[in-house]
């Protein structure tokens, strides 16, 4: 998986063409992103992007949990009948 790295001082008014955040053409993937969801994120202290990079990790992990809890509970129940 390949990251992305958003310079701090990026200014609103570039284009994400111009950061190469938009691959597109006839023989490389075309990727598509929300703009505003963009402009959220630098709009935020990096403080506040750790946060919510933290608590996107948090919600991950507990439902990869919760479906391997489900997938588990799923092979008890066919066990015992």
């Amino acid at each position: 998986m390949s990251k992305v790295n958003i310079p701090g001082d990026l200014r609103l008014e570039q284009k994400p063409e111009d950061l190469g955040l938009v691959v597109g053409g006839k023989n490389s993937e075309s990727y598509q992103m929300d703009r505003g969801l963009v402009a959220m994120f630098l709009k935020l202290s990096p403080e506040e992007r750790l946060r919510a990079n933290d608590n996107a990790a948090c919600t991950i992990l507990e439902l990869r949990n919760a479906y391997q809890q489900q997938k588990i509970n799923r092979c008890r129940s066919k066990r015992s009948t």
